[in-house]
């Protein structure tokens, strides 16, 4: 009877360490997997960070050129505004400068 409740002491104590040791086994691939997953987690955060920040300079690059755009189209308007402005007064002053010419040499 002693020998049967030793024999059941010792059953348990193994039966114990099995599942410490299963126990502990399973924390460790849990730790695994949550490693890999959270590198996983890191590579495609990073991935989309730079695909978002492609995106971002396109966008910026677009918006700029864009402005640009504008931009010359109005010093271009400007431009063309300030040489007829000045044309009509170059003309002004040729023809008053010939008129000038005119009048000393017709009196």
């Amino acid at each position: 009877m002693i020998d049967e409740i030793i024999s059941e002491i010792r059953a348990a104590e193994e039966k114990a360490d099995q599942m410490q040791k299963d126990a502990y086994q399973e924390g460790k691939d849990i730790v695994l997997q949550a490693e890999l997953e959270a590198e996983s987690i890191k590579k495609n955060t990073v991935l989309e960070c730079k695909e978002a920040q492609k995106a971002a300079a396109a966008a910026a690059e677009a918006k700029a050129a864009s402005k640009r755009n504008d931009i010359l189209k109005k010093g271009e308007q400007a431009a063309k505004q300030l040489i007829d402005d000045k044309s009509s007064a170059v003309e002004q002053q040729a023809d008053s400068i010939v008129q000038l010419i005119l009048d000393k040499y017709k009196a």
